[in-house]
């Protein structure tokens, strides 16, 4: 029919869209074959092994036609690269349907319809079986190994149309109600979140004893009481905070005097904080009278080697 590139396009012969069967199909019992892997071993079995198979398998059927078991044949087993081989478990009747004329056969993207002079007797339609498949004007569709459909007409014209499910239905329920909420929450508009502790102001404070302000109150927002201070500051003129602690607490402690180690002199370059200690212009003692140990700060330096005495290690000098 057409080629492009590599691909041929070809046109089976003899192999309408709707075809009359000649053997009444049989149904198969007994398996779950709603389950993938029981699926594939029907349906590759029959179409390799037709012959074995005196009739199309179908999942299911009307009462009166034959209901045979299943049997597994051969060592092969169900794997993810191979399927196991299945066969009637029973002799299949081959039971002769009487021969029905099929004409009329339109298609369109989602449905298929065709005429019969016959009805009551059942015909293949060689299209992929899916639970959505709709039939008016017959009974199924019934799937059918491989996995196409088999309709019983009940009427000259059939019509299958691709359908709704009640999942499908259930689905597009959440989609209209999730367009509803978010439409109500577009009216409703943003959220404002209220402040759980507003600022206070000078007419929360009251009034002040004194119109222009203590001294220091630039603002004139007058005095405040020490209730006042707890709520601003956490603590008031009654519960004052714990004083830093002093400022050689803070520091770590300097390491001992190994016999004279330090440096005490300033031919030795001694650097010390400023703001605490600083040597005498003689050399030979600090600016608290210490003579034998040195300051306790981290600016200090360690003088020359000693002989036999252990150093500290260096300290880094402070910054300007």
């Amino acid at each position: 029919l057409a080629t492009s590139g590599p691909w041929h396009v070809y046109e089976v012969a003899d192999s309408p869209l709707v075809q009359p069967l000649t053997t009444q199909p049989i149904v198969i019992t007994g398996e779950d074959l709603a389950n993938r892997d029981r699926w594939l071993e029907l349906g590759t079995s029959w179409f390799q092994h037709q012959d074995q198979w005196a009739a199309m398998p179908v999942a299911e059927g009307p009462a009166e036609w034959q209901h045979v078991g299943l049997t597994r044949t051969g060592d092969k087993k169900t794997t993810n690269s191979s399927l196991a081989h299945v066969a009637p478990a029973a002799p299949v009747d081959k039971v002769e349907l009487p021969a029905v004329t099929v004409m009329d056969t339109r298609t369109g993207d989602d449905f298929v319809s065709f005429h019969v002079d016959t009805v009551g007797v059942p015909v293949l339609v060689k299209s992929s079986y899916f639970p959505n498949w709709k039939l008016s004007g017959a009974k199924g569709p019934y799937r059918v190994a491989p996995n196409l459909m088999v309709v019983v007409p009940t009427s000259n014209d059939v019509r299958l149309h691709y359908g709704y499910t009640g999942l499908d239905l259930f689905s597009y329920l959440l989609t209209f109600l999730g367009l509803v909420g978010l439409v109500v929450l577009w009216r409703l508009g943003p959220v404002r979140f209220t402040d759980p502790a507003p600022a206070l102001t000078a007419a929360d404070a009251g009034p002040s004893p004194d119109p222009e302000g203590p001294p220091g109150d630039e603002g004139g927002l007058g005095a405040f009481s020490a209730e006042d201070e707890r709520q601003l500051y956490g603590f008031g003129a009654d519960t004052a905070p714990d004083p830093p602690p002093p400022m050689d607490d803070a520091r770590p402690a300097p390491p001992p005097d190994p016999v004279g180690a330090w440096a005490a002199g300033p031919n030795d370059a001694v650097v010390v904080d400023p703001m605490d200690w600083a040597p005498q212009a003689n050399g030979t003692a600090w600016a608290d009278g210490a003579l034998a140990s040195p300051p306790p700060s981290e600016g200090w330096m360690q003088r020359p080697p000693v002989a036999g005495v252990p150093l500290p290690p260096p300290r880094p000098e402070p910054e300007p």
